[in-house]
């Protein structure tokens, strides 16, 4: 009976190794939880972006899934 979720790390991460990220979300959903991720390509832990000059999601990209997966799980 676990709470979704939703998992987003960097690809660059240093400190939260990307392949720990991934396989974290990988068994969650193998056991069965309702969980979703959003990779940031050339994320760091922090998750600066550059935005608009190139194919990593921004801030209001991330800002819109974050709103959207919550509205798809917490009742009103």
């Amino acid at each position: 009976g676990s709470a979704p979720a939703l998992l987003v790390y960097g690809t660059a991460d240093s400190l939260v190794t990307p392949d720990h990220a991934a396989d974290f979300f990988r068994y969650a959903r193998s056991l069965g939880l309702d969980w979703e991720e959003l990779p940031v390509i050339n994320g760091e832990h922090n998750l600066p972006l550059r935005g608009r000059d190139t194919d990593e999601p921004d801030r209001l990209t991330i800002y819109r899934t974050a709103r959207d997966f919550l509205l798809r799980h917490v009742r009103r």
